[in-house]
């Protein structure tokens, strides 16, 4: 079975309650739920929770919710010790997880499934990624009240045509194994990237990331 696992817990810093906060007229949880669901290469959806609210929201869809418990989910919970909670509830053979995090409600069902069919014997994992906003390579370090070159400073000055192109992790789809997360390692020792634009990368932290969200989708362009 390929198993989609959305994590939701409750708490939230950068944004108050920012799983059910409504985004074009649903929750934002409910964009990644409907896309696991009309994804054609998911066999199950579970939502790890800790959330009441999102319960209430989610249990209309033909999904599993598992009970968070508290200790998983405090504000520096990390995420392998959710995902192996969460697969400690399932039964039967998984082919692979699909970690699907509910701030990225641009991510589509045609994307998961790319992602998925990418996924082989040859990787360890998928992550999703997107080209870099901002250059590291135009980044400083303040040291002792002077900007310091975050890489090199013979990339000052440099225009960003020719500087390097980099990639950040966007958060949006990762895809891995049983083994990979009990040896304690999402990504393993070989992942792949699966590249996505910056439009469908975007990550919901702030009211701005929020505001962003929905004038994408509120647009006319096919990001």
């Amino acid at each position: 079975m390929n198993i989609a696992i959305i994590p939701a817990r409750a708490g939230s810093k950068g944004l108050k309650k920012k799983n059910i906060r409504p985004l074009c007229g649903k929750p934002l949880i409910l964009h990644t739920v409907i896309a696991a669901l009309e994804s054609n290469l998911i066999d199950k959806v579970l939502v790890s929770t800790d959330d009441e609210e999102v319960k209430k929201i989610v249990e209309q869809y033909d999904l599993e919710v598992i009970d968070r418990p508290k200790e998983l989910a405090e504000d520096h919970t990390p995420t392998l010790p959710v995902l192996i909670h969460a697969i400690d509830q399932i039964v039967g053979h998984i082919s692979c997880i699909v970690v699907l995090q509910p701030t990225s409600p641009l991510r589509s069902p045609k994307q998961i499934d790319e992602a998925i069919n990418l996924y082989n014997d040859q990787c360890s994992s998928i992550i999703s990624v997107c080209v870099a906003e901002h250059s590291p390579y135009k980044m400083f370090n303040i040291e002792n009240n002077y900007l310091q070159d975050f890489i090199s400073k013979k990339w000052r000055g440099m225009p960003r045509q020719k500087l390097p192109t980099v990639y950040r992790e966007n958060g949006a789809i990762y895809i891995t194994s049983v083994e990979n997360l009990l040896s304690g390692d999402i990504a393993g020792r070989n992942p792949r990237p699966f590249l996505m634009s910056s439009e469908t990368s975007v990550d919901i932290d702030t009211f701005y990331d929020l505001c962003v969200a929905e004038t994408i989708i509120n647009s006319e362009n096919d990001f």
